[in-house]
């Protein structure tokens, strides 16, 4: 952990963090008063800076601010520390998540990060070209979410992330046709496997990775036509997905509300686009069967509405298009791990596991899906 204010973060994002930290960010502090706090102010209020893991190319980290004259606005009275996430966003999809459908949303019990304040820096083309495309640098600084789920075993997260899915798609597909109506307005993610995701993910294995084996099936350029032109249905705009629903992106607040962060991927699929990435590794067909079941039963449980109308898949065509939306995720692992310009960060090891997995695993998929040619 460090304490110095990493040198990317803009003075104003100082400022923020600061006036959360003294409860001036609810007394109403003018913009003039807030220029008048200075960069080491906002280090004095600073315990600790953690940067957080990830593979999206933005910038996470978690703050331990330590208030210097009482608690921030919303924090119980007699709090003396509190806990943020600052993220510097790869692009403007998460902050329009947050400023316009995250709001509606959590009217309907699902819990999303709430977005403490927002910050937008304009970058200096001559400075960093690159960032300036963009026009502005956007930050979010966001609850933090104590308890994560990631070090749950799968059979205890199967039920409550379906339970959560099925309400994020119902709601967005039928109960919020205003508010995803809108939506279309703003940066979005746009879900899909093409021609050049497969030759980006190819280049990016080693050649003895790729090569055909011995037996039939086992052509990698061939068994990836044939699982991306079956996976196209996935990518029909039914409802809105998070589009990045792996169990590193879930939490539990101190009241056990379940939360699920991370929403720079979001945009509009099929349920079966989130539920393709909601189990750790590489999962079986197997898998998916029962974490179809599992949603479809969430599905049915939903609170009775006569808007909400039945879904138009059974569990064995949800889990055949979970198990395809598993190997498009992986198709965009795979060709971010050859772009040196994606901005993902992807450790070492894990690159290492992928060369030696994903051709294996994207085969036997095939298989199991009777796309395999021979």
């Amino acid at each position: 952990m460090q304490t110095t204010i990493p040198a990317d973060w803009p003075a104003s994002l100082g400022r923020v963090l600061y006036r959360m930290a003294t409860a001036q960010a609810g007394a109403g502090a003018t913009d003039a008063a807030a220029t008048t706090i200075t960069p080491a102010d906002a280090a004095s209020v600073i315990r600790s800076i953690e940067p957080l893991s990830g593979m999206s190319g933005s910038s996470v980290h978690r703050v331990v601010l330590g208030a210097a004259v009482g608690a921030a606005a919303d924090e119980p009275a007699g709090s003396a520390v509190r806990t943020v996430i600052v993220k510097r966003c790869a692009s403007g999809v998460e902050p329009a998540f947050y400023r316009s459908i995250a709001p509606p949303l959590e009217t309907f019990g699902l819990g999303i990060p709430r977005l403490l304040a927002g910050v937008a820096v304009n970058v200096d083309a001559a400075a960093d070209p690159a960032l300036a495309a963009a026009t502005a640098v956007q930050w979010l600084v966001l609850e933090a979410i104590p308890y994560p789920l990631a070090t749950m075993q799968p059979d205890d997260l199967r039920a409550p992330l379906a339970q959560y899915l099925a309400r994020l798609h119902a709601v967005t597909r039928y109960l919020l046709p205003d508010v995803e109506a809108a939506a279309q307005a703003l940066p979005e993610t746009t879900h899909a496997w093409t021609d050049a995701h497969t030759a980006a993910a190819l280049a990016a294995l080693p050649p003895s990775a790729t090569a055909a084996g011995a037996g039939p099936g086992t052509d990698l350029p061939d068994v990836l036509t044939r699982l991306r032109h079956a996976a196209q249905p996935l990518f029909e705009p039914w409802c809105r997905v998070s589009g990045d629903t792996n169990p590193r992106n879930w939490g539990l607040r101190e009241d056990g509300t379940l939360v699920l962060f991370d929403w720079e991927q979001t945009g509009r699929a099929t349920p079966a686009y989130d539920l393709g990435s909601a189990l750790p590794g590489l999962p079986d067909l197997d898998a998916f069967r029962v974490l179809a079941n599992d949603y479809l039963s969430a599905w049915q449980r939903l609170p009775h509405d006569p808007a909400i109308r039945p879904l138009p898949w059974d569990a064995e065509e949800l889990a055949r298009l979970a198990l395809l939306a598993r190997a498009a995720t992986l198709m965009h692992l795979l060709a971010e791990m050859g772009d040196a310009a994606s901005g993902a960060d992807i450790p070492a090891d894990l690159r290492a596991h992928l060369h030696a997995t994903a051709p294996g695993w994207l085969r036997q998929t095939a298989r199991d899906l009777g796309l395999a040619s021979g």
